[in-house]
């Protein structure tokens, strides 16, 4: 069922429970509707539910309130669950996470959430291909990320407190960071060996990139990282890769270990 776009819609149907065969719900974008019913807990057939910005959950009920509305918890029966894009205003505790263990593409968006770690039983989720986080005040992902052997794409959004990544995600295909403002250095060298596209956006701290001349990079994009002087490593080793992009001002800033790595990379150079 997509309703994506229904901007006048207020809520869903009151008998949305009775659809026991529905594998997929979109309600994104779906500014008017402000709960989500609890029957949701009975789609015990849905494989994809995608709200990310249109209906914020808090992760369990309010003990003091008459349970009306759904919360995060009232998803764990949906075992199924192989997509799912939220967003939580309250912290995510245990208790959920390792229900899912089918899923392949999560974002977690939690703005305003105060979330400070990521779930530990986030960690049955063997077959996660696809991991978007927004807003998690986390300083360093858990080491048990790594152990996530498909995941290709990692997007980090407004992680306030992030200082550093896993030392090795060997699946990780492409990486995109954006306004995390602690972060001062990337390393990402044999432990990244199927990484092929980088984009960093805002990042007022980062300082230095530094990657693996056997490293598979084919696209480089950075946007606002005043700070980032240095690339370090053998960038001008690396054989697959095909453009550079970003602003002329920062590409005249860096300050180059040798002069001819600036040289032989002008080709792959590309201003925004």
């Amino acid at each position: 069922m997509n309703i994506r776009g229904c901007i006048e819609l207020r809520c869903l149907p009151e008998r949305i429970s009775e659809l026991i065969r529905l594998r997929g719900l979109d309600i994104r974008e779906c500014w008017s509707i402000s709960h989500l019913q609890r029957g949701i807990g009975e789609l015990v057939s849905l494989e994809r539910l995608r709200m990310p910005w249109s209906i914020p959950l808090d992760f369990e009920e309010d003990a003091n309130a008459q349970r009306k509305y759904a919360c995060l918890k009232d998803l764990q029966s949906l075992r199924r669950l192989r997509v799912l894009e939220v967003q939580i205003k309250s912290p995510v505790k245990e208790g959920v996470m390792g229900n899912w263990s089918k899923m392949r593409n999560l974002w977690l968006n939690f703005e305003d959430a105060n979330q400070t770690c990521l779930p530990q039983d986030m960690q049955a989720m063997k077959d996660l291909e696809s991991f978007r986080v927004n807003g998690c005040d986390v300083e360093r992902l858990p080491s048990w990320v790594s152990e996530f052997q498909k995941l290709a794409y990692l997007e980090l959004f407004d992680c306030q407190q992030l200082k550093e990544l896993p030392a090795e995600l060997p699946c990780l295909r492409e990486l995109w960071i954006d306004k995390c403002h602690k972060l001062e250095e990337l390393e990402l060298e044999m432990g990244f060996p199927k990484l092929q596209e980088l984009t960093l956006w805002f990042l007022k701290s980062l300082k230095c990139v530094k990657v693996s001349p056997l490293s598979m990079l084919k696209s480089v994009h950075v946007v606002s990282c005043e700070k980032l002087k240095t690339l370090l490593g053998g960038w001008d080793k690396l054989q697959c890769l095909e453009e550079i992009k970003g602003h002329g001002d920062w590409w005249d800033s860096i300050q180059w270990e040798d002069p001819n790595m600036k040289t032989s990379l002008e080709s792959k150079w590309r201003s925004i």
